[in-house]
């Protein structure tokens, strides 16, 4: 299994070449229009030949790329890193229940990065086809559809698929032997829930809305987070603070966009620990998880330039770089 590891990750270095840099960033930024940037992202390989552009289509092909080159090199072993898929999948489920309930046409904004094919989601749902689906989407494909159709609220039907996607994200977390996929899983947990408690701190909701949307992950004990919600945002700092994250407590206090970028930073350092290890998953799991957080960063940089937004508001937003 060594020499398998030691074709992957020099491979994987390889590919690191690619990666965006800061300068590139900085280039992006440097753009009059989303329309020039664009073009910077074609030059530097995103997206497919002869494919739109629209920012959907085309940080949703860049994701699709890594997904299909670590599954390449992984080959019969890519289900240890099936984690990264499963936002996809649960984004998937979202569209799927909403556009079977609303007779929409939900194709234009599947991700097919998953781990499970979006057409077959997609029918799943449509045709109540449940038993379609891998168990651990099955459950909350019903349940969602059926509160959906009951209550018409699509504030529920992303709670109850948000928090499933959390608890599988973290508990699939826990059965690795890699520190990166142990730190990804508690991150995802922690970031999510925390933010959940400060919206819920911010619009006052009841113990009962907190409960059925914070996970019962307990990467912060839940019956303190809830308490903390129901009391104040500086509460969930507090809580923070309490359960030595200071620093994203400090973050937190700034903002929500602060503590989002601290959470991811506070991962991708951990990734550069991992990239000399020639002899394991870990560069895999390091270049995946480095793809996925500047994704997020071409991302935040099209949307302000879609929207008009401040340069200075964009780079307080932008997350630290693996390379």
């Amino acid at each position: 299994m060594a020499k398998d590891y030691i074709y992957a990750v020099s491979r994987i270095h390889a590919k690191e070449q690619n990666l965006l840099t800061k300068s590139d960033l900085d280039s992006l930024m440097l753009c009059k229009d989303y329309e020039s940037c664009i073009r910077i992202l074609k030059d530097k390989g995103y997206g497919y030949p002869d494919s739109d552009t629209s920012s959907d289509m085309i940080l949703s092909s860049e994701a699709e790329k890594t997904k299909a080159l670590i599954d390449e090199l992984l080959g019969d072993e890519k289900a240890v890193l099936d984690i990264f898929g499963y936002k996809a999948d649960f984004h998937n489920v979202k569209l799927a229940v909403k556009s079977a309930v609303t007779d929409e046409d939900a194709s234009d904004y599947i991700m097919n990065s998953g781990t499970v094919s979006a057409d077959l989601i997609l029918k799943s749902v449509r045709e109540k086809e449940f038993d379609l689906l891998p168990e651990f989407l099955r459950d909350v494909c019903e349940k969602s559809m059926k509160t959906l159709l009951e209550t018409s609220r699509g504030q529920l039907c992303d709670i109850i698929i948000d928090k499933a996607c959390i608890e599988h994200i973290y508990n699939a977390s826990l059965f690795s032997d890699n520190d990166a996929i142990k730190l990804y899983g508690r991150m995802t947990a922690l970031s999510a829930d925390v933010k959940t408690a400060v919206r819920c701190a911010m619009f006052g909701k009841s113990t009962e809305f907190i409960n059925n949307a914070v996970s019962d992950t307990n990467v912060i004990d839940k019956k303190e987070l809830i308490s903390a919600a129901l009391d104040s945002k500086e509460s969930v700092c507090a809580l923070l603070d309490k359960n030595d994250y200071s620093e994203l407590a400090e973050a937190l206090r700034q903002s929500i966009s602060a503590f989002e970028k601290s959470c991811d930073n506070t991962l991708t350092d951990s990734l550069k620990l991992q990239k000399n290890d020639h002899f394991s998953i870990g560069p895999l799991v390091a270049y995946y998880i480095a793809k996925d957080v500047e994704i997020k960063s071409v991302r935040l940089i099209l949307s302000a330039k879609l929207n008009g937004l401040d340069d200075e508001i964009i780079k307080e937003r932008l997350r630290d770089l693996y390379v």
